[in-house]
């Protein structure tokens, strides 16, 4: 019996599992996609502590040993459901079949990207040259020098487009609304004082050609005209979906599908508990994330003490 499960092990799990397993609680941090979104960014640079940025894998791995220093288990697997024991806790059941038996659950699983519109005739691109992460193995492989494209307005997306900046002669970026409303000031600034990067507000891409390899994207204006590129790459950041399935007779949803928690992070399940993007409201930042996985450890250990209280009675 664990004291608490971490489903999902981006910066907010990973940051819930530093904070309850050095205090002493056993832990356990279940997540197939170890670093979660920004696992697979390039570059952070506005997370307290680094001055000269970070980047994703490096963070995420820094999280994961110190957590793992102080004791928690970390495993590769998928949380297929939850339910609450009729005596008190929780049954966890993985991918894996892996049954876990735990007091509190604190879901932490973040959300996947959102993909093209089939229109854009992606398919035969993905993998290849259609990304859904900026990393250094990606565009040491793939970006060569020439156009690229960065669809999205967040931090993510701007930063793509920063790192990319360095790589690519051109980097268009495409973005549905002024990107002065999404993205950090900071990021702004820096790429409009870039003259390689380019915004196209109010743009959509339209199409994707080539054989083998990518050759050309074309995206539509909002005053109807079509523009084009000789691109090689694009990066797609355009928000994600929450992976909160598991918890649909677990606890409210909102009517996205992200989870709904009150003070402390509680949801509306008792013992169960909502950190990072996972979280109806949240504020889709890694300090946020980070921030949140360690508030909410005082909060379970309230819901244990009361536990135990009520068993000594």
């Amino acid at each position: 019996m664990y004291d608490v499960t971490i489903i999902g092990s981006g910066p907010a799990g990973l940051s819930a599992a530093i904070g309850a397993a050095s205090e002493g609680l056993q832990v356990l941090v279940l997540g197939d996609k170890l670093g979660g979104q920004a696992g697979t960014s390039s570059r952070i640079e506005n997370y307290a502590g680094f001055p000269d940025g970070i980047s994703g894998p490096s963070l995420t791995d820094r999280n994961r040993r110190q957590a793992q220093k102080f004791g928690a288990v970390i495993l590769p697997y998928k949380v297929e459901s939850v339910k609450a024991r009729p005596g008190g806790g929780f049954d966890v059941v993985t991918d894996a079949g892996l049954p876990v038996r735990t007091q509190t659950v604190v879901i932490a699983s973040g959300a996947q990207y959102q993909r093209l519109d089939q229109d854009t005739n992606f398919m035969p691109f993905e993998g290849k040259n259609v990304h859904y992460a900026c990393t250094q193995g990606t565009v040491r492989a793939k970006c060569r020098c020439k156009d690229v494209i960065v669809i999205g307005g967040g931090n993510s997306a701007g930063q793509a487009a920063m790192f990319l900046s360095e790589k690519a002669n051109n980097v268009h970026v495409l973005v549905r609304r002024d990107p002065k409303e999404t993205m950090s000031d900071y990021l702004l600034d820096r790429l409009c004082r870039l003259p390689q990067v380019t915004f196209h507000i109010g743009a959509a891409l339209v199409g994707l050609e080539g054989d083998e390899e990518l050759e050309k994207a074309s995206w539509l204006m909002p005053d109807g005209s079509v523009r084009s590129c000789d691109a090689t790459d694009v990066f797609v950041m355009i928000g994600a979906k929450p992976n909160c399935g598991f918890a649909k007779e677990l606890c409210q949803l909102d009517k996205n599908g992200f989870v709904l928690t009150e003070k402390g992070y509680e949801t509306s399940a008792p013992g169960v508990f909502a950190v990072g993007d996972a979280r109806s409201g949240s504020v889709k930042r890694v300090a946020a994330a980070s921030g949140e996985g360690a508030v909410v450890v005082p909060a379970i250990w309230a819901y244990l003490n009361a536990l135990k209280e009520k068993s000594n009675g």
